[in-house]
């Protein structure tokens, strides 16, 4: 069985199935990708769908009127603290990242440290201020040094 991405960008068949379709907004709201969202609220693995197009049927059901004009309203309706982003979300994304081998150490080490900090295990902006501050005053003793020293750019400019 597979659907065609012009059902799902039909206002007559999203009016047809409009659960499905409700339950697709839902999931966009809340950042579920929308292939994965077209899998979920369609239920296509359980029905035994071909789900090699699920991006275009997201596609095309992100096109669609019904779910255009009803999805600023759901989202509207949503805190953004209780309902789309809480710190357990934050956190449960962080640790994905990190536990994910696929993910590039760069991007790990950065989810990291945004997880230390979430948890207050750690002030990196009371850090990151340290250690700019300490790295400005180094540079600035190490400059008066060299200029002290009669650095080739003060000779020049003397003579």
């Amino acid at each position: 069985m597979n659907f065609s991405p012009v059902d799902f960008a039909s206002p007559e068949y999203a009016e047809k199935v409009s659960l499905s379709f409700d339950e697709y907004i839902k999931l966009r709201v809340v950042g579920i990708p929308r292939d994965s969202a077209v899998i979920e609220a369609f239920e296509l693995i359980r029905y035994g769908v071909n789900t090699d197009n699920a991006d275009l049927l997201g596609l095309a059901a992100d096109c669609n009127p019904y779910v255009k004009q009803r999805y600023p309203a759901v989202l509207a309706s949503k805190d953004i603290k209780r309902d789309l982003w809480t710190q357990n979300d934050a956190a449960n994304a962080y640790l994905r990242m990190i536990k994910d081998p696929r993910v590039r150490d760069a991007t790990r080490l950065n989810a990291i440290n945004s997880l230390t900090a979430l948890c207050q295990y750690v002030d990196f902006d009371e850090l990151t201020a340290k250690r700019v501050d300490k790295t400005i005053s180094e540079f600035k003793r190490q400059h008066a040094a060299w200029e002290a020293a009669g650095s080739p750019t003060t000779q020049t400019a003397t003579h």
